[in-house]
């Protein structure tokens, strides 16, 4: 059995490091998406970065969505186009010590907390 130094570990699990990580995975996940564009309309996809924030948007002839993340004490808040607060999440150590987002009590990895922010606004009927 592996032991774990939860308290260097947890101290390294910061809200504004996760943040940052998103960032990243998410930047990755839009270079992505731009580039399995279907034919027929074009929309496009980009990552806007703000102080302690980013955006994720999604731009066409006449639709544009965004989803927000941003930083608010401990937790990371994700904001809709209508700026509707669509999740909190915060950060915490799992059983093996591994960093996780925590929303609504449900640790997420990185790439299952994208997938349910970002799923409709990259695969919806308008997207292709």
């Amino acid at each position: 059995m592996m032991d774990v130094n939860w308290v260097k570990t947890l101290h390294e699990c910061s809200i504004d490091a996760m943040h940052e990580k998103l960032r990243l995975a998410i930047e990755a996940d839009v270079k992505q998406r731009n580039e399995l564009q279907s034919p027929g309309p074009h929309y496009e996809f980009r990552v806007v970065p703000a102080e302690s924030a980013f955006a994720v948007i999604r731009e066409g002839s006449e639709l544009r969505e965004s989803v927000e993340f941003s930083v608010r004490g401990k937790f990371l808040i994700i904001k809709d186009t209508r700026r509707k607060t669509i999740l909190k999440v915060s950060i915490t150590l799992d059983s093996l010590g591994e960093c996780k987002f925590n929303v609504g009590g449900v640790e997420r990895n990185s790439w299952q907390l994208r997938r349910q922010v970002l799923e409709d606004i990259f695969f919806s009927e308008e997207t292709g």
